[in-house]
Order: C-alpha cells, then structure tokens, then sequence
C-alpha cells in the first residue's frame, strides 16, 4: 500500500510539474511587462518577459517587495553568468486602454484612475523623471499602436517557452521567427529607446553590485479623470524595479530615497518625486 501511495504521489507530483512548465502566459490590459534581451553572444536570438502586474496596482502599492525569481529563465536562454553581463538589458513597459479608442483620443473613460493611454516605463537613472510635455497624447497613441503587436505575440502560446510558472517566458527567434518584428528587441534598442517614442528606457547588468535597480515611471495623456492626477506628458515616479544576483525581482522604494532618509523621510520624498517636473 505504502509503494502505491508513493507511486500516486508521484504522479501527481509529475502532473503537476508538466502543467506548472506548461502554463500559459497570462496578460491583461495595463501590465507592466518585463522584458530581458542581449546585444550579442548567447541569448542574442532570445527574449525573456516577466509580467510585473498591473501599473495601477504598483501606482497603488509601489512597496510590493519581492514578487518573483528569473534566475532559471535568465541563465537558460544567457548563461550562468548573466548578472555579471554588460551587454544584458532590461526594462519595463506598460500600457492601459489601448485599441478600445473608435476613433480617436478619449473615446474610452479611465479605468482605476488611469485615463485611455496612460503608460508606464522604466528608466535606469534614479531620479530623472520626463518633464511635463515631454510626449504628446498622439506620441504616446503611436506607442500603444507599437505596443499592441508586442501583446499580441505574448497572448499566443504558440510562440513561446513557458519557464515553470504563467508570469515567465522565453522567444526564441531561432525557433519562432515568424514574430520577430513584434519582439521585445525589434521595439526596444540597447540604448534604451522604445516603441519608436520614449527614450532611455532600459538598465543592464555588471554593475559589479548584489541588485541592480531601474526606475518606474507613469505617463498620462490627459489630465481628464486622472486620479492620482500626474504631470501632463511627463513622468511621476511609481516604484523602483530591483533585480538581484540571485535572480529575486521586487519593487521597492526609490533607491537613493531608502539610502538617504530614515521610514519616515522615505514617505516625504516620495510625495515630492510624485510632482517633481524635471
């Protein structure tokens, strides 16, 4: 009885592993999607994505802490060494309400404080927001317009390699050629510049440090119904993305905020950077 036990136990432990491998990526409208791609060397062909979840709910609650690990994902498709790789980058993209506009801005009304093409971006620099104006409400409808053909290879299982669990995934160019246009590398260059619109999006490793950290924007398009309200195409400060050399990815408070103040410092100077123009 007890080797039948153990036989079933096993199976199940086997079914489970096959469907956790298997499980599909999930993406809803308004997640912040992760995304990882190499200049050269190994990985080059690849792409890996981690959904970060909704920009509105890192808006709401930017201290999350850890809300993942990417390590086995990371060395598979760059190697073990990926942490120590310069020519490794990252950044993060995000984008509410895009393709329920007909025709034209505004069409839609805002959805958990966040109004029709509202984005949220990463930047590498600490502390150094968009200023107001800095993208027009047309730009940042030609960004969503990239950003939609980006979801739409990620919504098909077809081309891609699950990684254990439905918040992580790999595209291989190599085996799933057919979407390299839409590929996280085709609308995100290595010197940061994404969906043919914003500037200075991703960070890279070998920094010589245990984390290595990328600030997370949000831009609004309209004041109209915005709540919080933001800088009118510009940034405000959300949240800041940590990754570890051990593969762990949280968000945080704002890095040079946690290292310069005190608990109850850190809440001030997060209410000044939400305003901060420049």
């Amino acid at each position: 009885m007890k080797l039948i036990q153990k036989a079933l136990l096993l199976g199940f432990g086997m079914a489970a592993a096959s469907s956790s491998a298997m499980a599909a990526f999930t993406f809803t409208n308004g997640d912040m999607i992760l995304g990882f791609q190499a200049s050269g060397g190994t990985g080059a062909s690849s792409t890996v994505y981690f959904n970060l979840g909704s920009g509105v709910g890192a808006r709401d609650n930017p201290y999350q802490g850890l809300v993942g690990n990417i390590s086995s994902a990371l060395s598979s498709a760059y190697g073990a060494n990926w942490y120590s790789r310069t020519d490794l980058y990252f950044g993060v993209l995000g984008n509410l309400n895009f393709g329920k506009e007909t025709p034209g801005f505004g069409y839609q009304a805002p959805v958990n404080g966040d109004p029709s093409r509202t984005f949220y971006v990463s930047t590498p620099n600490s502390g150094s927001l968009y200023t107001v104006g800095s993208y027009s409400a047309n730009s940042l409808g030609v960004a969503g317009n990239n950003f939609s053909g980006m979801e739409g290879v990620l919504g098909s299982s077809s081309n891609y390699t699950a990684n254990g669990e439905a918040a992580i995934i790999t595209i291989d160019l190599n085996t799933s050629p057919v979407v390299s246009g839409n590929v996280w590398s085709a609308w995100v260059s290595n010197t940061g510049t994404a969906l043919n619109t914003f500037l200075d999006v991703q960070q890279n490793f070998g920094k010589g440090t245990s984390n290595t950290y990328a600030d997370i924007q949000r831009i609004i398009a309209t004041d109209t119904g915005a709540n919080p309200a933001g800088v009118l195409g510009g940034g405000t400060f959300e949240t800041t993305l940590q990754i570890g050399s051990n593969g762990d990815i949280s968000l945080i408070p704002e890095v040079s905020s946690t290292l310069l103040l005190g608990a109850t410092g850190i809440a001030a100077a997060f209410r000044r950077r939400r305003y901060q123009l420049a």
